[in-house]
C-alpha cells in the first residue's frame, strides 16, 4: 500500500533504501517507551527489555536459519564488515604467536566489486602491511569468478580469509557462495587437515539478497555473515558456532557489551524493530520476489517496445537475466545503447547530459551508475561495460510499493527525456489503439 504522507510512484531506488513498515515503525516506538532497560540487569524493567532483545535475535536467526546466540548487532555494516577483517587478522596472529612463527602475515582474497565497507578496509590494511591480498575478478554477467578462489588460495599459502559479497549492489548479480564454500572446505581437508593448520574461513556480506532472496546460512556453509539492517541503521553479523563457544579458533567469548574495540551496548529497540522486520520478510518473502519479478520483467520488455527510435538507439542490459538464480528479482541495470548516431541531431547533447541527474530534475529516483564513486561505475567496467553504455547506466530497482503503472509512467519519462535530448522536440503524446499505449509517429 501506498505510503500516507508521501508519494513513492517515481522512487526507484529500493536497492539504496527502504520505507520503513508501520508494524516495525511501532514496535521501534514502543520498545523506547518500555525496553529502556540494561538487558543484562536483574530487576523486573531489565528482564523485561532482555526477553524483548532475546525475541528480536530469534526473529533475525530465523530469517537466516541460525541459532539466535550465533548473532552479534552493530551500528551499520561498515562497522560490522570491518569487524570480520579487524577479527581474522587477530586470529591469525595468535595463530603465528602460538606456533612460534615470525614476521607472516595473513593473505586475504576479496572480488574488485566488493562494497566499499569491505574492499577500502582491505585496502587500508594492505597498506599498513598487515595482510596481502588479491583481488578475484568478476565476470561479464556480473557475477564472481568463485572457482578463481582455489587458485588464490593454491597461490597464497598464508591465505586465511575469502570474502565475497553474496549479490552486487549495483546490478544485482548472485554469486555462487555456496559453492565458493564448497572450494574452500575442500583445500583445508587437502591442503590443512590437521588440527594445527590455520583454517581458511569464508565471510560474506548479504546486504544486497536480504528481502528478495532466500538466505540460509546453513546451507550456504559460510563461517561468518553480515547485513545491513538500514531500515533500523544497524548491522548484523552472524559467526558460525559463536552459540557453543568453539567459534573458527576462538573468536569471542563473553557478552557482547565486553567486545574488543570499546562499548557495545545493544541498541534495544533498533533491534527489536530488525526483528519485526526479518518476521515481515519471512512472511511475505515469496509475494515480494513475485512481486518484484513481475515488475522488473515487464519493465524490460515494455522499456524497448516502447523505444521510438529504434534505428537509432536501443536499452541494453548489464547482467545476466536469464534466470532468477542469477539476479535478485527486484534490480536491473539498465544502459542506453546508440545504434545510428547519424539519425540523432543533437548526439553530442544527449552524450554529454547525465541522465540520472535530468531523471532526478524530472523528480524519478534511481540509482546512477556508481553508487559509491563519481564518474563511470568500476563495477560495471570490471564487467567490460564501456562507452555510451558505461556513460549512461542506470540501477532500477522496485519495492512492494510499487505498482505496474509506477513503472510504466517511469518508461514514458525515459523516452520523453531521450527524445528532449537528442532531438530537441516536445515530449511525444500518446494515442491509445485498442488498448495498447504508442507513441504518436511510430509509424
Amino acid at each position: 500500500a501506498r505510503g500516507k504522507y508521501m508519494d513513492l510512484s517515481q522512487y526507484f531506488e529500493y536497492q539504496t533504501a527502504t520505507p520503513i513498515s508501520n508494524e516495525v515503525i511501532n514496535a521501534i516506538y514502543n520498545s523506547l517507551k518500555e525496553n529502556w532497560g540494561d538487558p543484562g540487569g536483574k530487576n523486573i524493567v531489565g528482564l523485561k527489555t532482555k526477553e524483548a532483545l532475546e525475541n528480536a535475535k530469534k526473529s533475525v536467526g530465523k530469517m537466516i536459519n541460525c541459532d539466535p546466540e550465533e548473532l552479534m548487532f552493530m551500528s551499520s555494516i561498515k562497522e560490522a564488515n570491518g569487524y570480520i577483517l579487524n577479527k581474522v587478522l587477530k586470529l591469525w596472529n595468535a595463530y603465528i604467536q602460538e606456533k612460534g612463527i615470525r614476521d607472516e602475515i595473513p593473505h586475504f582474497i576479496i572480488s574488485e566489486v566488493e562494497h566499499p565497507s569491505v574492499i577500502e578496509k582491505a585496502l587500508s590494511m594492505e597498506a599498513e602491511k598487515t595482510i596481502s591480498l588479491s583481488l578475484i575478478h568478476v565476470q561479464q554477467d556480473g557475477t564472481i569468478d568463485v572457482e578463481a578462489a582455489e587458485d588464490h588460495m593454491n597461490t597464497y599459502r598464508n591465505t586465511a580469509l575469502v570474502s565475497l559479497m553474496h549479490a552486487n549492489n549495483e546490478t544485482g548479480a548472485i554469486n555462487d557462495i555456496k559453492r565458493l564454500s564448497s572450494i574452500v572446505k575442500k583445500f583445508n581437508t587437502n591442503s590443512r587437515s590437521s588440527s594445527n593448520n590455520f583454517k581458511v574461513l569464508v565471510h560474506t556480506d548479504s546486504s544486497y539478497i536480504i528481502g528478495k532472496g532466500h538466505v540460509d546460512v546453513q546451507n550456504i556453509g559460510v563461517d561468518y555473515m553480515t547485513f545491513s539492517g538500514r531500515l533500523v541503521n544497524s548491522g548484523v553479523v552472524f559467526v558460525k558456532g559463536l552459540s557453543e563457544k568453539i567459534s573458527l579458533n576462538p573468536l569471542l567469548y563473553g557478552s557482547v557489551d565486553t567486545m574488543e574495540g570499546g562499548s557495545m551496548i545493544e541498541n534495544v529497540p533498533m533491534i527489536v524493530g530488525l526483528g519485526v522486520a526479518s518476521d515481515l520478510i519471512m512472511r511475505n518473502i515469496y509475494r515480494d520476489m513475485d512481486h518484484y519479478d513481475t515488475l522488473t520483467k515487464y519493465f524490460m520488455r515494455v522499456i524497448r517496445l516502447r523505444n521510438p527510435y529504434k534505428r537509432s538507439f536501443d536499452i541494453g542490459f548489464n547482467g545476466d537475466f536469464s534466470s532468477s538464480q542469477k539476479v535478485i528479482p527486484n534490480t536491473v541495470n539498465f544502459s542506453l545503447k546508440v545504434l545510428d548516431s547519424s539519425s540523432i541531431p543533437m548526439i553530442k547533447q544527449l552524450l554529454e547530459a547525465d541522465l540520472f541527474t535530468k531523471l532526478l530534475e524530472k523528480g524519478f529516483s534511481l540509482g546512477k551508475r556508481s553508487e559509491f564513486y563519481s564518474g563511470p561505475s568500476p563495477i560495471l567496467s570490471a564487467m567490460g561495460v564501456e562507452g555510451v553504455m558505461l556513460k549512461t547506466a542506470l540501477r532500477f530497482s522496485v519495492g512492494r510499493e510499487t505498482t505496474m503503472s509506477d513503472v510504466d509512467n517511469f518508461i514514458d519519462a525515459y523516452w520523453d527525456l531521450i527524445n528532449e535530448l537528442g532531438f530537441n522536440e516536445k515530449a511525444y503524446s500518446y494515442i491509445n489503439l485498442f488498448g495498447v499505449k504508442l507513441f504518436k509517429g511510430m509509424f
